[in-house]
Order: structure tokens, then sequence, then C-alpha cells
């Protein structure tokens, strides 16, 4: 094994490493990147008016680092793994370690940056997780009748992101019952809101959805009647006393078992 090493070429066998691979001198000079680190210098470079990414050669990493990381450059410990932020604008993780000498004297630091991504990109991914936990559309012991809890404020951009989740779930499973649970919404309602929560039950009437509201709290009801809203839908305490209403309605019947 150890001939095998001898005969391969290290930049050759760094440049085979799927990572970001950095080497700087002992002043923190880059000295050489990979062809993977390359890739990646050539998307973020333009925004340090750098499109070349020979041009990082010979760049303190100082540019890219903090006084906290350039501190740990000078005094370790090593390896270090940090979290860092890239020209305002990429996220990355790295790990730092020492190139030393046979006589042990550091000659230089190995580089690696991992997980590079745009903020732009993580504000999506987070926007995405999101729709998809807010509202979440739940089944109920009966087929059609469908349960949506809300939780916590309501913003425009969140009312749309529920019109349009609702919407297309009751096309899609053929939903004849929405029940909307505000057992954990305890404000008063806001004109926008107002709008929002209307222009959502109207347009599932249009598609033959009956909608029930339940957990009206406190705050929301005053708001309500103060305001004179009218939403045109039946209403009860609970989800409870709202689903046994349905059962009623739909002939559906709870039975203990003997």
């Amino acid at each position: 094994m150890a001939d095998i090493l001898d005969k391969v070429n290290t930049y050759q066998l760094l440049n085979k490493i799927d990572e970001n691979i950095f080497i700087t001198n002992a002043d923190q000079q880059i000295i050489w990147v990979n062809e993977k680190a390359k890739e990646l210098l050539l998307k973020v470079g333009p925004y340090v008016k750098m499109p070349n990414p020979d041009d990082f050669i010979g760049m303190n990493v100082s540019r890219f680092h903090g006084e906290k990381q350039m501190k740990i450059l000078k005094e370790g410990p090593f390896p270090h793994v940090a979290s860092i932020t890239l020209f305002k604008r990429f996220a990355a993780s790295i790990l730092v370690d020492e190139i030393k000498e046979e006589t042990g004297r550091r000659c230089g630091f190995i580089l690696t940056w991992k997980d590079v991504t745009e903020y732009e990109d993580i504000i999506k991914e987070g926007k995405e997780l999101l729709q998809e936990i807010d509202a979440p559309i739940l089944s109920t012991i009966i087929d059609s009748v469908n349960l949506v809890p809300v939780t916590g404020r309501l913003t425009a951009e969140r009312l749309e992101s529920m019109q349009i989740k609702i919407l297309s779930y009751c096309s899609e499973h053929h939903t004849t019952t929405m029940i909307i649970d505000f057992t954990s919404f305890q404000y008063s309602l806001e004109p926008f809101e107002v709008v929002g929560l209307r222009n959502l039950v109207n347009a599932l009437g249009l598609m033959g959805v009956q909608v029930f509201f339940v957990g009206i709290g406190a705050k929301m009801a005053q708001s309500i009647v103060q305001k004179q809203i009218s939403f045109d839908v039946p209403t009860f305490q609970s989800f409870k006393q709202g689903l046994q209403h349905i059962m009623k309605q739909k002939g559906y019947k709870l039975v203990k078992e003997k």
C-alpha cells in the first residue's frame, strides 16, 4: 500500500476528492485549489469581481473568514470545524487543519468548504418547508371530511398559501366538508384576515364544499361581533361538537362495542 501511495501524484489525488479543498501557506495565502473548488469559485467569484478561479491564488483567506476563524488559524486547536459566511451571500461549513513538515514545523493549512449554499436557496427551502407544515390538512373518521387547524398569526402570504393548498386538496380528494379549527388562534381578526378567510369560504362553497368553523376564541369572537363580520358558516365550540353535528347530518352513529 505504501508503494502505491509513493507513486501517486498528490495533486491528482486531491482532485479526485469530491470536496472543495484549498491549500494555503503558513501565512494563510492560497497556493492551490482542487478542481472541485474551482467549480465553486466560478460560482462565487463574480460576487467579488474575480470570475477566474486562478485569481484567488495568492489571496489571503482572511478575505473569506472572520476574526474568530483567523485567530484559530494562528492558535488552533486543530482540526477545527465552523460555519462561515462568504461574501455576505453564501453560507458554508468549513474544516481547517494544519499541514506540517516532517520536522513538525507548520508549513500551511488545508481547508475544506462543505455545503456551500446561497442564502436565497436557504430561504426558499425554508419557505417550502413552512408551506408543507403550515395549515396541515388532516383526515377525520368520516371519509371526505377534513380538518385544518389554524395556529399562530395569519399573514396575507400565509392566507394565500393556505387557500391554494386547501382548494387543491379538496379538488384532488373530493372533499365534501372542511372543518377549520381556530382553537390555537388566540387573536382578534385583522381586515386582511377577514378578507382572506371569506375568500377561502366562498371559493370552497363554489366547489360544493361545506365549511365549518370550530374553536373560535374570545378575542376572535369579540372582533367578529364588534366589526359585524359574517362568514355565513356554521360554528361550534369545539372540533368534537362540530364532528358530532356532521356525523348526525350524514347519518353516522358511533356505536360502542360490547
